[in-house]
């Protein structure tokens, strides 16, 4: 089950926008911020209570992270920044699941 939600999560995304080029930062914010959450927090959730889980999610927000910031650096962003970016992408799409109305 983790490694489907993995494939869903980040493989799947990955797949859909690598093909764009230099669009692939926009389409990436359009795709992840108009799916449904719901996934996600049930994942996560499950996370803080089992180990396995929980490091599947450390290690796919790892990834997620370092593929934005591999992303805004080709797209001319400074390492350290894009560093920065790539995270507060990532918190601010974790945080819309918690958001009530989504």
């Amino acid at each position: 089950m983790l490694g489907r939600w993995r494939e869903i999560a980040l493989q799947n995304v990955i797949a859909e926008i690598e093909p764009l080029g230099p669009d692939r930062p926009e389409a990436l914010v359009r795709r992840v911020f108009g799916t449904r959450p719901q996934l996600e927090i049930a994942v996560r959730a499950w996370a803080t209570v089992d180990d396995a889980a929980r490091a599947v999610v450390r290690a796919v927000d790892t990834e997620r992270v370092a593929y934005m910031r591999t992303m805004l650096i080709e797209e001319g962003i400074a390492p350290d920044i894009a560093g920065t970016r790539a995270n507060i992408m990532n918190w601010a799409y974790l945080g819309l699941g918690l958001s009530p109305g989504k």
